[in-house]
């Protein structure tokens, strides 16, 4: 096969939606023989959906500076967006579910610094559910984990060939002393990298940190490997499996202008991204660097050439119609999305999820089907043939006698044109804050329901003051049942202590800032009121406790559709109350 460069991938109209639709593939054969396609995720960080040009959602965070995204754009045009696609509001806990296809009220990670870590019972994800690299390595697939780690347990166990991590090692760079940052490792520019398991390491090593310049971009390294990977697994005629969890976009110590930031990324092409401003950086050795100024828009252009570099590189190799690419990222943009206020509407939910592979997934473009991140997992073993319950068995996992379960739901006969829907929900969150969405319907963390129809701008969406009047009472009534069938924490247990103990400030000011707000139903209130009870508990204020949790008891159940998780609040409050009497 002829190799394709990057700019004739992105010229290669001629191949037309169509085109593609009868080239795709119908679901692979399931035979011993049948070759096992390729499989690369991508989960870039602290992204919302609003950030990429092809969701058209206003304001994104660089308002009208240039983005231009023409990889993504033939994706979407020869794959699937799926519009309403939802993480976690943060990073931990999408982690987990992207690792696992499971939510929290299994694998327990319901928040950052609320979970099992450490040392505790269940923090390692791979005691108690199949992990991706588990998946991977049952299936005979080599695999590869490259980027963020921000997991818990021991990286053998789970199960990936060899690891490219960062920040990691000893050589990074750090942020300078006296800033608001001090020390904080750079997982940019000249970041700091640990090899574990990797081919190119000393003999007699397992892992090993190795030095990069102030010209070096992490991107870019990682790059490297991965491609390197591609083509050392297609030599030997093995499927492999690359997850990458990238740090692009997240919020890093910017040295050109002395401050936290997205820092300007390696310079582009102007054909391919016209608009892009480029600045010669003085780094902190005297080292010049050319890049792009600083910002969101450039991280997001920068990921559209990663994508281009990867299908380049499959293409080379001759196994693009083998291979399926997944982007997304954990949650909304820091500043909008991320955190506490994540669960109003879906602001940290709504992330982009784009999926392409022109031998497995029929052509749609945008679709309004609903998707979430525990359906990565379900997806990806499918695409691998594994029998999950199997391999559970092998890893020592507990499935009852019955089917190994995920929570999440395979989206194979939906990208293979196998169905025209996906499911009916989706649903995330944070702590004890849950929502769900369904087409047309969002139920947010504070229990408000959101009319979404017509827009996807969030400003526009209308809050449904009674839904038992509303024509969208059906989505309605399955979203309650959705609440019900997925348990909240336990809000008297250790790990919730430890959790608002650390996260008291943040969670205080996420009470003040909405309990007076009137969209907001008796339920959330509640949740809020509950939360900030034990805030003051927690920082022996008795009388202000004693006085919250009575206003908790006021809700009555009569007053919200959330009848079961009401009584879980108020079995708190009234438990509370007797320990401070």
């Amino acid at each position: 096969m002829q190799s394709m460069n990057r700019r004739d991938f992105l010229k290669s109209a001629s191949v037309t939606v169509a085109g593609l639709a009868m080239a795709a593939k119908p679901f692979p054969k399931a035979g011993p023989n049948a070759k096992k396609p390729n499989i690369i995720v991508i989960m870039a960080d602290d992204i919302s959906a609003r950030e990429f040009p092809t969701y058209k959602i206003p304001n994104p965070t660089a308002g009208d500076a240039p983005c231009s995204t023409p990889v993504i754009e033939k994706m979407v045009k020869d794959g699937i967006q799926f519009q309403h696609s939802w993480a976690t509001p943060l990073c931990h806990p999408t982690r987990g579910e992207i690792m696992t296809g499971r939510y929290a009220c299994r694998t327990k990670w319901w928040s950052n610094r609320f979970g099992p870590y450490k040392d505790d019972k269940g923090a390692a994800l791979y005691d108690y559910h199949l992990t991706l690299g588990q998946i991977a390595k049952q299936a005979g697939y080599a695999a590869q984990m490259v980027g963020k780690w921000q997991l818990e347990g021991e990286r053998s166990g789970y199960s990936f060939d060899e690891y490219v991590m960062t920040p990691a090692g000893k050589y990074a760079a750090r942020a300078p002393k006296g800033t608001s940052h001090e020390g904080k490792p750079s997982y940019y520019w000249n970041p700091g990298y640990t090899l574990i398991n990797h081919p190119s390491l000393s003999e007699g090593k397992s892992d090993e940190s190795f030095r990069t310049t102030w010209k070096d971009y992490a991107a870019n390294i990682e790059l490297k490997f991965i491609k390197d990977f591609m083509k050392r697994q297609h030599n030997t005629d093995t499927p492999f499996f690359v997850y990458w969890p990238a740090h692009m976009g997240h919020g890093n110590w910017d040295y050109e202008n002395n401050r936290m930031g997205q820092p300007g990324v390696p310079p582009m092409d102007e054909k391919d991204y016209p608009g892009t401003e480029h600045i010669n950086a003085k780094a902190p050795d005297g080292t010049i660097v050319r890049k792009t100024k600083p910002g969101m828009n450039y991280h997001i252009q920068y990921i559209d050439y990663l994508l281009g570099e990867l299908i380049k590189q499959a293409e080379q190799l001759g196994i693009l119609e083998n291979t399926v690419i997944i982007l997304t990222t954990d949650n909304g943009s820091g500043g909008y999305g991320k955190g506490p206020e994540g669960v109003i509407k879906e602001t940290g939910a709504l992330v982009p999820l784009f999926i392409y592979g022109p031998g497995y997934v029929k052509p749609r473009g945008v679709v309004d089907e609903p998707a979430d991140l525990s359906d990565i997992a379900p997806t990806v073993a499918e695409l691998m043939r594994l029998d999950c319950t199997a391999a559970a068995e092998k890893y020592g996992l507990k499935t009852n006698n019955s089917e190994y379960e995920f929570d999440g739901k395979s989206l194979l006969p939906y990208l293979a044109g196998k169905k025209n829907t996906h499911r009916d929900w989706i649903y995330s969150y944070n702590a004890e804050y849950q929502m769900v969405r369904t087409k047309n319907v969002v139920r947010d963390g504070l229990g408000t329901y959101w009319d979404c129809r017509g827009t996807n701008d969030q400003e526009k969406y209308r809050c449904i003051k009674n839904p038992e009047k509303s024509d969208l009472i059906a989505e309605i009534e399955l979203i309650d049942k959705v609440i019900d069938k997925h348990p909240i924490p336990d809000l008297d247990s250790e790990l919730y202590y430890r959790y608002i103990e650390y996260k008291g400030g943040g969670l205080a000011r996420f009470y003040r800032g909405h309990i007076e707000d009137s969209d907001v139903p008796p339920i959330g209130r509640a949740l809020l009121t509950l939360n900030r009870a034990k805030i003051a508990q927690l920082k022996k204020d008795q009388k202000l406790a004693e006085k919250l949790y009575h206003q908790v008891l006021q809700v009555k159940p009569e007053q919200t559709r959330n009848k079961k998780l009401l009584k879980k609040l108020r079995s708190s409050a009234e438990m509370n109350l007797k320990k401070l009497k």
